[in-house]
């Protein structure tokens, strides 16, 4: 068990030019002394458990705790991953990881994360993964079921009081 000081906000972001939404959760979490090598600096590594925080409190804070799905009976294994390193964390260091994703029926969820430091707003990494929903009882990808569509279909109409949403309409320039 992973014990983190974080915080968190999240946002949804609609494009003009195909009514695109995409889905942005941030979360904030110090560095602790057991995440950097001897170098100093973050294990490489752990930048990819830094995503899965940013991922799971973003399902949480849009209503999809990663316990209710797998009670619903699907899984969301990550199938790719990948991390672009640009400046090192150090222990201590406040960061901002920030999750977005852009919601579909495919049975695969890919979501991008932007790591930043907060004392200076550095780029410290990037990076995606993709998620693809499976039925526990089948263990074969499914198309990503009702339950979930529902909550992003609200998302998309909600005004929740305790999320903060960012509306951005950019017209498409062809």
């Amino acid at each position: 068990m992973m014990n983190f000081t974080h915080t968190h906000y999240s946002s949804f972001i609609i494009y003009h030019s195909s009514f695109t939404i995409v889905f942005s959760h941030t979360t904030t979490l110090r560095v602790r002394y057991a995440d950097t090598d001897q170098m100093g600096v973050v294990y490489y590594a752990k930048y990819l458990e830094y995503f899965e925080v940013a991922r799971t409190d973003m399902l949480r804070a849009f209503g999809l705790p990663y316990s209710e799905i797998e009670e619903r009976g699907y899984i969301l294994p990550v199938s790719t991953a990948s991390v672009k390193y640009y400046v090192g964390a150090k222990y201590d260091d406040e960061l901002a990881i920030t999750a977005s994703f852009t919601p579909t029926s495919s049975p695969k969820i890919d979501i991008t994360y932007i790591i930043s430091r907060k004392s200076d707003g550095a780029m410290i990494a990037d990076g995606t993964t993709t998620l693809v929903f499976v039925d526990r009882q089948t263990n074969k990808p499914t198309r990503a079921p009702q339950f979930y569509m529902d909550v992003i279909a609200r998302m998309a109409l909600a005004r929740r009081s305790n999320l903060k949403y960012q509306i951005v309409v950019q017209t498409s320039r062809f």
